[in-house]
């Protein structure tokens, strides 16, 4: 009898022993945090974006960079009235129209991408309202149409990115792609005075139109032409 007893004391520490070291393992195997570190949120760091039938209504979200999604054709008046602290951003290659006070009324300086050179829909009245602190960025291997160019001036400044085809930028100014002929002096550029570089000798129509700034502009003997409006 005492040994029957002692052999199931024996089973049970056996027993007991096993499922501590099976809870040692089970538990060594679970992601160790610390109680200090909070919770990551994810959301905060995404973007939010209201598109309803390829229209972009609203953006809400901290990112200083925001991309719109290709497939939207138009953005609509206060998509991006809850951002202020927006540096950058990238429209789609699908976009075809930007409804007035669309693009932000921001305090600082931010960039807005183009990933093509379609300009048709966004007239100078569009973009005359809010755009004092932004730059533009346009792909320099994409041909504008002319008429188009006039739209670019309401802005502080124009950037030119990739290849330098049939653009390029000094300063805040676009010209073609080796700097011959100046093409448009942005209306928000503070300068109160320019020198138009050496190698330029073309002057488009309406490049200096719109800006109060500019006090003094100097040229060189080299401008053979200054296009009429």
């Amino acid at each position: 009898m005492k040994k029957r007893t002692l052999i199931c004391i024996i089973i049970a520490v056996c027993l007991l022993i096993a499922a501590g070291v099976t809870a040692a393992v089970v538990l060594s195997r679970r992601p160790q945090t610390s109680p200090d570190t909070p919770p990551q949120d994810t959301e905060t760091a995404e973007d939010s974006f209201d598109i309803r039938n390829n229209v972009l209504y609203s953006y809400v979200g901290k990112n200083k960079e925001v991309r719109i999604p290709n497939g939207v054709t138009s953005i609509e008046s206060g998509a991006f009235d809850s951002c202020d602290t927006l540096t950058d951003i990238y429209l789609p290659e699908s976009l075809q129209s930007v409804a007035e006070g669309a693009l932000p009324a921001a305090p600082e300086e931010y960039r807005l991408h183009f990933s093509n050179n379609r300009l048709e829909g966004l007239t100078p009245e569009i973009r005359a309202k809010g755009m004092e602190n932004c730059i533009v960025v346009i792909p320099g291997e994409e041909y504008i149409w002319p008429e188009d160019l006039p739209s670019l001036r309401y802005v502080k400044g124009i950037e030119v990115s990739g290849e330098q085809k049939y653009y390029s930028a000094k300063d805040g100014v676009l010209y073609n792609g080796d700097m011959s002929a100046l093409y448009v002096y942005p209306a928000y550029k503070d300068a109160k005075e320019f020198v138009i570089p050496d190698e330029t000798d073309y002057i488009y129509s309406k490049a200096f139109s719109s800006n109060e700034h500019l006090e003094n502009l100097i040229m060189s003997d080299n401008i053979y032409m200054i296009e009429e409006e």
